[in-house]
This record gives C-alpha cells, structure tokens and sequence, in this order.
C-alpha cells in the first residue's frame, strides 16, 4: 500500500498535546507502512501567525523525534495556485461570485432562525450571469440534493445530508483562499493518500470530498481520531494545566515517554503499556484506532515517565538534568557507590525535575528538612546515641555500604531499641526526610565525615 501523509499545523499557538498526538499517529502510521511523512505549515491567517509560533511548532516535532521527509511547505507561499485553480472552477461552473452584503448575509440569517431553519446561505447569486463593480467572494456551487458518505477509517460510514450544506466559501473578497480550499488544493498537489486529523474536522469532510470530486481528484482515505479530554471529561484545554508541549518538555518529560503515552490516546496494542519507536514502527495502523474519546492522565504519564528513565544511562540523564533544570549531577557519577545513589534515586523520581530535587539532598550541606516529619520524629530520639554511631563510623577503614550496615546493625543491637527507632531519625537527620535509597548506600554515598558532620549539625538543631 502507497502511503503519503501530513501534519498541517497552525503557528497561530505552541505545539498542543492534540497535535502532537496527530502527529505521531500521522508518522507511525507512515513509517509502519513504509510511506513518507509530510509538514505543511497552514499560515494563510497571517495576523495570527508568528515566526515564534511556527518555531515552537518545529522544535517540539523534531524533540519528539517526528522528522519530516519532504521540504516543508508553506500555504502562504502558495496564493498563486489556489487562485489558479478558483479561476477554474468558475470557468468548470463550479463555483460562482457571490455579491451579497454583510447585512444581507444577517438579514438572510435572522429570517430563516425565524422561520426554525438552520441558519445558512440562501443561493441566491448562484445563477447570477451579470457581472458587477461591487466586492465578492467566491462559493462552491455544491450538490442540493443527495448525501456525502464519509468513509472513515476509524469511524466508519458517516453520513451527511446535502440539504444541511450550503454554497460555501472558497475564496474571500480579498482573494485569499478559505481552509476549505487550500487544504484540499495542497492534498492533492502533495499526492497526500491518508489524512489523519482530528474528529473535531469530520463535518469539514463532506465539503472537502465534494471539491475533490469537482476536481476530478481521486478521494484520499480518510481518518478522524477521538478528542482528548481532561480529568473532567471535558475537552482537554489550558484550564486542566499544561497543554503545551514544550511545557512538558520543560517539567522533564523525556520524548519517548511522550511517544509512548500520547499514542495510546486512541489506539492500542492489547495490554501493552510502553511502546518503543521500534514497537510502535512495527505494531501502529488504524484497525487499532478507538472511536472514543481518550483523558489525558499526568499521573499516568508520570509514570510511563518513571519507566522510561529506569532505561536511559545515568550519564544521559545527568546531562539531561542539567540542560532542563541547571542542576549539575556529575558529582553522583564520580565512584561505583555514587553511581547506586543516583540509580536508586532514579528510580523514585517521575521526571527530571523530581530527579534534580530528590539529588539536592547529596549534592549539598544546605539541605531541607521535612519540618512535619522532623517534629515528629525527633521527639525523644537516641540523640547521643546517634552522635556517638556518627564517631565510629568516621573511624571505618573501609566504609563500604556493606561494612556501614554491619555497624549500624550493631549499635541498635547495643542500645537496646528496635531497628526503626535509630534508622528512622538518622534518615531524617541526613536526608531532611523519610524517602531515600537504602540507608546504607546513602551513607557510603556521603561518606562518614560529611554523615558525622550532618548528625552533629542536626541534633543541635533539634
């Protein structure tokens, strides 16, 4: 099967997470078919259109990984042909020019709403042969009578009664082309064989496949995905948080996670949760598309996050880290030891972000404490008994993680009290918490003079 397809975004806002999602079904599909990949910038609006727009738009594709095969193309840069070819649908009878005010246009509006019509055009310059001075648009002299099936791929038949249509616009009084127009014209010119879009278009198709038609186009297939809905079950807008995204490549976010997650919005491979760009290469096409809506999880997302960062090399995300957040981990890397910290602190951090926060405890002396917990747990704590296990351990030879729980092991053993009444305050004394790698890596980690200085600093605060 030949496959050609397009992303035809916007650059009147950043990269949403629905386009993304557009995107990537649009660019597995084609690499799962062994087809091509197209990006056409739509910025016919050029008061809402900007350079930063189109840029944000470029690099969240490209971070994501979705890399376009053909130039781009710009519909700006394409005026001259959408008016070549409405000049031949006038020539063909195709379409007509309308000469009807903005007062009759509303005037037309209010008395069909009277009447309990739905409110549209009226056709009434569709036969006209005189020609006039005054300002026009161009229409599409579309069918009156019959039905438009869309035959979607995801959807299936769908529908549509050509009395709900009317003689839309192709080309405004200024001569710049409608959406209708120019989204077609550049199909067809792209060779475009699937379009993979948003349901939110699907009542655009019927008017699409009639231009199709009158240009004696072969149709394309068709592809209509489900919309993304917030926790509310509403449609996912800023209101539910970041939508953008390069915000979520700012939270730290790593792109196949991104990959993984938002492909499953709408589509799915029996109970598989993480898909690789190899998975996805092999297993994405439509017959695995869902018709229903799909809500968009950040704790979900968070934790297909946390998945794929347990497969990234430590060194991949030191230097992720810093790019992101600024924080500098190479101090982690420097010793076997360090290196299982930071293994284990990956292991409990969702993104980046939470990375760099769970390391500030090792990377510095000025540290913070949970002042709830330390409250808590301070209350009648072994505080010399603590000083006194800070001593021995600075008088290790060999303060391996191994050799660290052997003491610790047996000061508890000396003192009387349970495990949990040492380890617990002596956590919180040397993370400022509760949640950390094991206590024994954490020490080595640190190392017994900066462990013995962080229990003295400690205990004469609380």
């Amino acid at each position: 099967m030949s496959v050609k397809v397009r992303f035809a975004p916007s650059p009147t806002g950043k990269l949403h997470v629905g386009g993304a999602r557009t995107a990537l079904f649009n660019y597995y599909f084609a690499k799962h078919h062994g087809g091509v990949f197209c990006l056409r910038i739509e910025d016919t609006d050029q008061q809402r259109s900007t350079k930063e727009n189109e840029e944000d738009i470029l690099e969240s594709l490209k971070w994501l990984g979705l890399n376009w095969t053909e130039e781009l193309v710009y519909q700006s840069k394409r005026f001259d042909r959408y008016k070549e070819v409405v000049a031949e649908m006038l020539v063909s009878g195709n379409a007509y020019k309308c000469y009807c005010t903005t007062d009759e246009l509303t005037a037309m509006r209010e008395e069909m709403q009277k009447k309990g019509e739905k409110p549209k055009y009226d056709r009434r310059c569709r036969e006209k042969t005189e020609s006039s001075a005054l300002p026009y648009v161009i229409r599409f002299k579309a069918p009156i009578e019959g039905e438009v099936v869309v035959k979607d791929a995801i959807a299936g038949d769908v529908t549509f009664n050509l009395r709900e249509l009317d003689d839309f616009i192709i080309a405004r009084s200024d001569g710049t082309p409608t959406y209708q127009l120019s989204v077609v014209v550049d199909d067809i010119d792209m060779g475009i064989t699937h379009v993979i879009r948003g349901d939110d278009h699907l009542n655009n198709t019927p008017k699409q496949i009639l231009l199709y038609q009158a240009l004696k186009k072969e149709l394309p297939v068709f592809a209509h995905l489900p919309m993304i809905l917030g926790a509310d079950k509403a449609k996912l807008s800023k209101r539910h948080g970041a939508v953008s995204t390069t915000v979520y490549r700012e939270l730290g976010f790593l792109p196949e996670s991104m990959r993984s997650y938002m492909i499953k919005l709408g589509w799915g491979h029996g109970d598989q949760e993480l898909f690789t760009d190899e998975d996805l290469t092999k297993l994405f096409d439509l017959d695995g598309c869902r018709q229903s809506a799909s809500v968009f999880d950040v704790k979900k997302l968070e934790w297909v996050n946390s998945q794929f960062m347990l497969t990234r090399p430590l060194d991949e995300l030191v230097s992720l880290v810093k790019s992101v957040e600024g924080s500098d981990l190479s101090s982690l890397m420097t010793s076997p030891v360090k290196q299982n910290l930071l293994k284990g602190l990956v292991e409990r951090s969702a993104t980046l972000i939470d990375l760099a926060k769970n390391t500030k405890t090792f990377l510095s002396e000025d540290y913070d404490f949970d002042e709830a917990t330390a409250a808590k747990v301070f209350k009648d704590y072994p505080k010399e008994l603590l000083r006194s296990f800070g001593e021995k351990l600075e008088s290790l030879t060999d303060p391996t993680p191994e050799a660290i729980h052997d003491l610790l092991a047996k000061v508890v053993e000396e003192s009387g009290l349970g495990f949990g009444k040492v380890a617990k305050p002596l956590r919180v004394l040397v993370t400022g918490g509760l949640q950390s790698p094991d206590l024994s890596l954490v020490l080595a980690a640190l190392g017994p003079k900066a462990v013995k200085n962080r229990i003295f600093k400690a205990t004469d605060r609380f």
